[in-house]
């Protein structure tokens, strides 16, 4: 299947961020993982013009499909703070491999009861410790840990 055709990119910043995503599938894991933390980073704090930023969105989920967890996590590291971050890579990094789910399921404002209840319910005990580790727990998600969580986690 063929790539979608994208019309060309009207602005610099979509230029520049176009031309990155070019290059993406040639680059090396490291160069991979410090362009998406930028590439995050640029998304959550810069001053994009719209085109820019839906081409960064993009970028940002088509970077949940790199098969270095490397990559994944330095996605996570960048987004997982922010209550800007898009919320369905948010959603993806919380049930991906548990070391890239740990950074987010551990911090991000964007998940709710209900996220963190599923994340319980159906993580891997690192996950679970992650979750019971958040600042602030609100009851339901506590219960959940009470009742289904392995021992470590419950601890935690």
């Amino acid at each position: 299947m063929n790539a979608p055709i994208l019309a060309e990119p009207s602005t610099p910043d979509a230029y520049a961020l176009r031309r990155l995503m070019a290059a993406w599938p040639h680059a090396y894991t490291s160069e991979r993982a410090d362009v998406v933390n930028a590439l995050a980073r640029a998304y959550l704090h810069a001053d994009l013009s719209a085109e820019a930023r839906i081409d960064a969105e993009v970028a940002l989920t088509r970077a949940l499909d790199d098969p270095e967890p490397r990559v994944r996590r330095a996605l996570a590291q960048a987004l997982a703070a922010s209550r800007a971050a898009p919320r369905h890579v948010v959603l993806a990094l919380a049930a991906d491999a548990a070391n890239v789910a740990r950074i987010v399921l551990s911090a991000s404002p964007l998940l709710t009861d209900e996220d963190l209840i599923e994340a319980v319910a159906t993580g891997e005990v690192e996950a679970q410790i992650a979750v019971a580790r958040r600042p602030r727990l609100p009851a339901a998600v506590a219960a959940a840990l009470a009742e289904v969580a392995e021992r470590p986690a419950a601890l935690a």
